[in-house]
């Protein structure tokens, strides 16, 4: 310790000289609200009322820097907490009614304003008593004659009526009293022997940084450990962070040359996982607020920091720390594992991170304690991988569901301890994740360990930036005659692969002529709209998009919908030939064969996919790729999800586009609006009542006529499209 510094307690101070914060120091910060400082004034304000209640025999606050002028004593670093000791010690006078000590505190004031100055001046002087029972001191405070509303205009006045009542809060039901706050000690280094000056001042604060969130977390860990006379874990918590882990884990997540954000994270995610074990899928308000904890005055509010839980701490970045977890986790196989994080850095660093994303940070950190067995652990990986990708598209919708899949990844990372597929499902008996991903996983592993050949295309084919892991369509393409073929499913990979990208269909095939859309909209049955590709959501079937839960591609292929077969069906039938050599031209050629053989055939002419088929356009105007289709006469082509916004009528639109888009098309914004053409004089439109193309009369009113054959003249030489016959109606 400096020879010059003196270990002294505020009282001690005072009782010996003035203390004087110089006008050069800023505002009085430990009583902003914001939530940096709450946190910093509620983890000070416990340490201090762990040592006042517990009978600790000191609490040491590090140096206050400072020089003793003509008997006044001016702090250039340590203002704050000689701010904080001045009201605690004017608090507990009061509180014990100790009238000369109380006046004593009038050696300690403020020269950076006025009014703090004043403030401080005036508080010592009143006579208050506080009591357990009491209002907030601030509100009585307040409404004091000697109280200058102005004051509140002032930063240091405001932020100490806010610690006062923190004070209050903290202490108001407990035993502490004046005669213990000698306990609280710092060390007092006079800089008279340094020629401190302002310019000196000025130097040190702006070289000085405050302390990081890792930085107090790690002295409030300690100093749980300690309270609780867990002293060697302490001791050896204190020794990992310092040494092995800062060596062998932090730095290799750096950033900006230090490794504070990604340990402070690293840290508070365990925390956040281990809190949640420990509850029921009912207690969703409660997970909610845990995940939401990010300071440790929140996670201690929560009671996420105990004993075991430091324990599994050290624990799981032991095992993080080891040199082979490392190469798994940066291993180009489960590369894909990080969600939309490129990495287990970017997957930590997240303030606020998804239900999803933190059932991977979950999984890798259990599995990487666990590490014996290299390759029981790699495919726990990337099974875990494969089920929280799946789980996290269509299963995981709240807090409730997030606990129990941290319940059911929990078991099986814990307790299967070999290689048996069978073994594998059983760990998932009542568990959240769905049973056809499930029986595709034990699937993937049963021919990977059967014949180490499926190994490298089955895991290029789960690390597709589409399929993510979800490839069981690939595995019932290639099985023939009972039998699984590495070769077919190679095959089969190639041309699926080329159709999807990361960003699902692979434009440079299906492009703005929708050619994939429109050629398995071909393949489909003639009739109703369920033998078609198209997947239902609500009222509407949608053409399908990139990612959404119910009408995404990647759900067609998950083999849960009755479309799923007709998807494997389209892709045998055009794509199984041995001579079939998977290129983009070859996929594109195909496509436009089957759309071409559809539309000339005479007898497609009155089926409701005709103009879809014909018209790429229709599919385009579905801007958010939904048609409501009540039946085969009455279809509707939405430019969003629901009928009050703009939309289409399906044989009049069709109309327009045959006729070249001649005239001008009125959509309409409600179900029952006309939705025509304007065209040489005629509103046309089609009414799926009677299944034919009628004159409008007034198109705000259900009025109109058929046509007289000898006005067919009057329109484009291309006539009138084919649509559905509607039956007659029954006498």
């Amino acid at each position: 310790m400096d020879n010059d510094a003196k270990l002294i307690s505020f009282w001690d101070l005072i009782m010996e000289t003035q203390v004087v914060i110089p006008i050069i120091q800023r505002d009085y910060a430990q009583g902003r609200t914001d939530p940096k400082s709450t946190a910093i004034r509620e983890l000070f304000l416990e340490k201090i009322k762990d040592t006042l209640t517990n009978n600790r025999s000191e609490l040491k606050l590090d140096f206050i820097y400072g020089q003793v002028t003509d008997g006044v004593f001016e702090p250039l670093d340590g203002q704050q907490r000689l701010t904080t000791l001045f009201l605690l010690h004017w608090y507990f006078a009061v509180k014990d009614s100790l009238t000369d000590e109380q006046k004593k505190l009038l050696n300690f004031s403020y020269l950076t304003r006025e009014s703090a100055r004043l403030f401080c001046e005036r508080l010592v002087n009143w006579s208050y008593h506080p009591s357990a029972d009491s209002h907030a001191p601030s509100k009585q405070i307040k409404n004091q004659t000697w109280f200058v509303h102005a004051w509140l205009q002032d930063p240091t006045v405001c932020a100490m009526l806010v610690m006062i009542d923190a004070i209050h809060e903290t202490f108001k039901d407990t035993n502490a009293a004046f005669k213990d706050l000698h306990r609280i000690k710092f060390y007092k280094l006079d800089m008279k022997n340094y020629g401190a000056t302002d310019d000196l001042y000025i130097k040190m604060n702006a070289r000085g940084k405050p302390l990081t969130n890792f930085e107090n977390l790690k002295a409030s860990l300690s100093q749980f450990l300690y309270s609780h006379k867990e002293v060697e874990l302490a001791e050896e918590l204190m020794e990992n962070i310092d040494n092995k882990w800062s060596k062998e884990l932090f730095w290799k997540y750096k950033h900006d040359d230090t490794f504070d954000d990604f340990a402070y994270n690293l840290f508070r995610l365990i925390f956040i996982c281990e809190a949640l074990l420990k509850l029921d899928s009912k207690n969703d308000d409660t997970a909610k607020t845990i995940i939401d904890a990010y300071l440790y005055t929140d996670m201690r509010k929560q009671e996420m920091i105990t004993v075991d839980v430091i324990s599994v701490l050290q624990e799981t970045i032991n095992g993080l720390s080891n040199t082979s977890v490392l190469q798994i986790l940066t291993n180009d196989v489960i590369r894909h594992f990080y969600g939309h994080s490129s990495d287990f850095k970017d997957l930590v660093n997240q303030t606020k991170i998804s239900y999803a994303q933190l059932l991977r940070f979950f999984a890798i950190y259990k599995i990487a304690v666990r590490n014996n067995d290299q390759e029981l652990m790699h495919q726990k990986l990337r099974i875990t991988r494969n089920l929280i990708n799946d789980i996290a598209e269509y299963n995981l919708n709240n807090a409730s569901d997030l606990i129990n899949a941290l319940h059911s990844l929990n078991t099986f990372i814990n307790e299967w301890n070999s290689l048996n597929p069978d073994k594998m499902l059983s760990m998932f008996n009542q568990s959240p994740f769905q049973d056809i991903v499930l029986d595709n996983e034990k699937l993937k592993l049963s021919r990977i360990l059967e014949d180490e050949n499926w190994k490298n295309p089955i895991y290029e084919a789960e690390n597709h930036p589409y399929f993510k892991g979800q490839i069981g369509m690939i595995l019932e393409l290639a099985h023939n005659d009972n039998a699984y073929e590495i070769k077919a499913f190679e095959h089969y990979y190639k041309i699926l692969d080329m159709m999807f990208n990361e960003d699902g269909l692979n434009q440079k095939i299906t492009g703005q002529e929708f050619l994939i859309e429109r050629a398995w909209l071909a393949f489909g049955k003639k009739g109703d709209i369920s033998e078609q590709y198209l997947l239902p959501e609500g009222h509407n079937h949608s053409f399908l998009e990139a990612n959404g839960r119910d009408t995404s591609w990647k759900r067609l292929m998950r083999g849960d919908k009755e479309q799923y077969q007709l998807f494997i069906n389209f892709i045998r039938d055009h794509f199984s030939d041995d001579n079939f050599h998977p290129s983009i031209d070859n996929l594109k050629n195909k496509l436009n064969k089957k759309i071409d053989e559809f539309l000339a055939d005479q007898h497609n002419q009155q089926d409701w996919r005709y103009y879809m088929i014909k018209f790429p356009e229709i599919i385009a105007r579905c801007e958010k790729r939904y048609i409501r289709w009540i039946d085969q006469y009455n279809i509707l082509l939405l430019r969003a999800r629901q009928t009050n916004g703009y939309h289409d009528e399906y044989y009049s639109y069709a109309q327009h586009l045959t006729w070249k888009e001649r005239g001008q098309y009125h959509p309409g914004n409600s179900i029952d609006d006309w939705k025509y053409i304007e065209i040489n004089g005629y509103n046309i439109a089609y009414d799926h009542r009677i299944g034919e193309f009628v004159k409008i009369l007034d198109p705000q009113e259900d009025k109109f006529e058929q046509f007289d054959p000898n006005e067919y003249e009057t329109f484009p030489s291309d006539g009138f499209i084919w649509t559905p016959p509607k039956p007659e109606a029954e006498p």
